[in-house]
C-alpha cells in the first residue's frame, strides 16, 4: 500500500521522512515535480482514504510504501498527533491518500530517461523469451504465480526463488494485484533478487486474479526488484509496466501473437 502526502513545505516532508525511519517505514521517498498529483495518480479517486484536495500548486510530495492497513492507520494517527506538522499546516492541510501501488499513473522523471529524450524504463531489456508464457496450463491464482515465476528460477539476477515467491504472496496477501482490464501484475520489493527480473504469461480464456473489476486476467506480468532500489524506481518500472498493458491495442497484438519472439517484439516496440 501507498501513502501519499501533498505539500511544498520542505520542512513539513522532511518532518515525515523522519517519523516513517522512526516508525521502521524504510521505502519512503520525497518526490518534487511540477503538478505532482496529476503526475502520480492522475484523476484517480480510488483511494482506500484521503482528505484535502489535489492542487495543481504542489510540486512536492512524501510517498512511502507500508506493508498493510495496520501500519498505514498507525503512520497516519502519528501525522495528525504531531504538534510541530500541526503547525506547519495551518495555512495549508496538504493533501492526504492511500491507496494500493497499482493505481500509480506516472513518475516519469528526468532520471528516467537518456540524454537523447529516450525512456530508460524499457520492459523488453529485462525480459528474454524463455520467460514468456503463451499457453499458461494452470487455473487458480497461485499457481498461475507459480508457473510464471518458475521461469525466471534460472535467472543469475534471481538469488533465493523459494523467498521470492513467498514475498511475491506476502504482497498478494495484503491486496489484490489484479488490476483490471484482464492485467494481474504480481509482484514484491524482495532481497531474493539482485536486479529487477521480469515474467510474463498469457491465459486466452483467463485466470481469477480476484480482480477489482471482477474479470479474469488474461495477462500477467511477475515481477521483483531488490530492496535497495529506490522506491522512486520501483513505482516508475510498475506504473510504466500498467500503462503498456492497460492499452487496448497491445493486449489485441498479445494475444495474436503466436511465438515468444513476436511478444518480445512487442515489448520492444
Amino acid at each position: 500500500m501507498l501513502v501519499i502526502i501533498m505539500h511544498n513545505n520542505q520542512t513539513y516532508l522532511e518532518i515525515l521522512m523522519r517519523l516513517a525511519k522512526k516508525e521502521g517505514i524504510l521505502n519512503a521517498n520525497i518526490i518534487s515535480e511540477k503538478n505532482i498529483g496529476s503526475r502520480l495518480i492522475g484523476s484517480s479517486l480510488n483511494f482506500i482514504y484521503s482528505t484535502g484536495k489535489i492542487l495543481n500548486t504542489y510540486n512536492k510530495a512524501f510517498v512511502a510504501a507500508t506493508k498493510g492497513e495496520s501500519e498505514t492507520e498507525q503512520f497516519l494517527n502519528l501525522v495528525n498527533k504531531n504538534l510541530l506538522l500541526e503547525k506547519l499546516t495551518i495555512n495549508d492541510k496538504g493533501f492526504i491518500c492511500t491507496l494500493p501501488f497499482h493505481y500509480i499513473k506516472s513518475i516519469e522523471m528526468e532520471t528516467t530517461k537518456t540524454k537523447e529524450g529516450d525512456k530508460k524504463m524499457q520492459i523488453a531489456k529485462f525480459l528474454t523469451k524463455e520467460n514468456i508464457l503463451l499457453d499458461i496450463k494452470s487455473n487458480t491464482k497461485n499457481d498461475v504465480i507459480k508457473e510464471i515465476a518458475y521461469t525466471l528460477k534460472k535467472s543469475d539476477k534471481l538469488s533465493d526463488y523459494d523467498k521470492f515467491i513467498k514475498d511475491i504472496f506476502e504482497r498478494e496477501r495484503l491486496s489484490t494485484t489484479g488490476i483490471g482490464n484482464s492485467v494481474a501484475i504480481p509482484h514484491a520489493r524482495t532481497d531474493a533478487v539482485d536486479n529487477f527480473i521480469i515474467a510474463f504469461g498469457r491465459s486466452k480464456k483467463g485466470v481469477d486474479f480476484n480482480s477489482i473489476d471482477k474479470k479474469p486476467a488474461q495477462f500477467i506480468a511477475v515481477m521483483g526488484t531488490p530492496k535497495s532500489k529506490g522506491l522512486n524506481e520501483y513505482l516508475q518500472i510498475l506504473a510504466h509496466l500498467t500503462r503498456l498493458l492497460n492499452k487496448d491495442s497491445f493486449q489485441k497484438e498479445l494475444l495474436m501473437a503466436e511465438n515468444e519472439e513476436t511478444v518480445l517484439n512487442l515489448f520492444k516496440r
